[in-house]
């Protein structure tokens, strides 16, 4: 039964949500239930039923793994923007987040709510700072600052060198007012599809990229190339540009193959 709710997290992380159900759906009268509703839940939270997934992560607020639907909860109160709900639910519980996702998360909340110090915040906390006062400028230096780290490790993860990396910042803050988060947290991810090849990972072309920014803005944290395949985005509402500005993000030149 473990390795079915593997395979049933396997089929969702690739966006076949009709598979990932079928799996979680024949665990509900086994050992593994508790874990097939938390996935459940997660997977109407991905379609934006929200409701319905509330009802799964309430009905695990009694049982053994109840963190991950408090948790599960409370980015949907984010998501909803009930930030008291969360905030009131964070204080109550405790987390085993790391010392920085905790630390976000709670000055998230405290932020919406007018209850962060901001006296205490650091400026050298680049989440925070950008929190408080976002600037375009700090971000680009994050992301190519994030991309030159990247280009140092196995997997390479840069944009191609025609890339203009402040046109396709400011295509993609626009395009993301018209996409659906494909995940909701404390900060909302984005799939972005460019319809042109932006960068070349390991060799391999790719015109899709992710997206980090605050929720309910278009103040993009970071962003990055991405492998991923047709059938994952196709379950995604993808805003397609309709303006004639149609090389907004150009396309690599052929003896850029292979190039970082």
């Amino acid at each position: 039964t473990y390795a079915m709710l593997e395979l049933g997290r396997l089929e969702a992380s690739e966006g076949n949500n009709s598979k990932a159900r079928e799996y979680f759906e024949e665990l509900l009268n086994t050992q593994n239930r508790t874990y097939a509703m938390l996935e459940l839940g997660r997977l109407e939270a991905s379609e934006g039923n929200n409701s319905k997934a509330r009802k799964y992560f309430e009905k695990l607020l009694n049982a053994q793994n109840r963190t991950y639907a408090i948790i599960e909860i409370i980015f949907l109160d984010i998501k909803n923007e009930n930030y008291l709900d969360a905030y009131n639910r964070f204080n109550s519980n405790s987390f085993n987040f790391s010392v920085i996702e905790y630390e976000h998360l709670k000055k998230y909340l405290e932020y919406k709510l007018s209850k962060l110090d901001l006296t205490k915040c650091s400026s050298n906390d680049y989440f925070t700072s950008q929190l408080i006062n976002y600037e375009e400028s700090l971000a680009l230096d994050h992301i190519k600052k994030h991309l030159d780290e990247n280009n140092q490790k196995i997997k390479h993860t840069t944009f191609n060198e025609n890339i203009d990396l402040k046109e396709l910042f400011n295509y993609a803050r626009i395009q993301i007012k018209e996409l659906s988060p494909v995940k909701c947290t404390y900060v909302f991810k984005y799939i972005l599809d460019c319809e042109q090849e932006i960068s070349f990972i390991n060799g391999t072309p790719t015109r899709y990229m992710g997206i980090i920014a605050f929720p309910h803005t278009n103040n993009i944290i970071t962003m990055y190339p991405i492998e991923t395949t047709e059938k994952h985005i196709e379950s995604i509402p993808v805003y397609k540009e309709e303006s004639n500005n149609k090389q907004l993000v150009k396309k690599p030149k052929k003896n850029n193959k292979g190039q970082q």
